[in-house]
């Protein structure tokens, strides 16, 4: 069932778990999982998209079938997305899209069929391993960092659409197995 909620934030502080099956949207706030979520079906989270209209994850985020579950998220041109810890660790999501956000921050490792970013003001930060089981990884936004010690794989092609800059640490190695790394923005690298 979707959840919709207007004059506030969408909060789950309690100690159990999330299993979610339909869409949460926010309309003047945010939306905040304290604990980990598993996803059984397609699910979209939308945010107000102000200043603190943001999306976190503090725990693991997971799919109930590898490649299946696709998760849609849009806070808008101000309202931040974090992913606390790992995404799709034991069970990759299916297509994870965001459509616009300021920040996108992920912490662990983040795996899912595929990545699209549609648009974002801030920076895109993943700070350990990307991995992509079946498709592509596209990046449409400011700032992207892959900040990881460890290896990332994209199984398709790999697209950076870059207006800010597209930093890669030291360490973060990337391999795009199915396709061409294109970065095609007018920032710098």
């Amino acid at each position: 069932a979707d959840v919709t909620v207007n004059g506030g934030e969408f909060i789950q502080n309690g100690v159990g778990v999330n299993s979610l099956g339909g869409d949460i949207t926010s309309t003047t706030d945010g939306i905040a999982f304290a604990t980990a979520v598993t996803l059984t079906d397609a699910v979209a989270m939308t945010t107000g998209g102000a200043a603190g209209d943001d999306i976190v994850f503090t725990s693991t985020v997971e799919g109930t079938v590898v490649d299946t579950q696709t998760l849609a998220l849009d806070s808008g041109v101000a309202g931040n997305i974090t992913f606390g810890n790992t995404v799709g660790a034991v069970q990759r999501l299916g297509a994870v899209t965001i459509a616009n956000a300021a920040d996108v921050t992920a912490t662990g490792t983040f795996g899912a069929a595929s990545f699209t970013q549609g648009a974002g003001t801030g920076t895109t930060d993943f700070q350990d391993a990307i991995t992509t089981g079946v498709g592509n990884f596209a990046f449409t936004g400011n700032n992207l960092t892959i900040s990881s010690a460890n290896p990332s794989t994209i199984a398709g092609s790999m697209t950076v659409t870059n207006a800010g800059t597209f930093t890669t640490g030291a360490d973060a190695d990337v391999t795009v197995n199915g396709g061409e790394f294109i970065q095609n923005g007018v920032g710098v690298n």
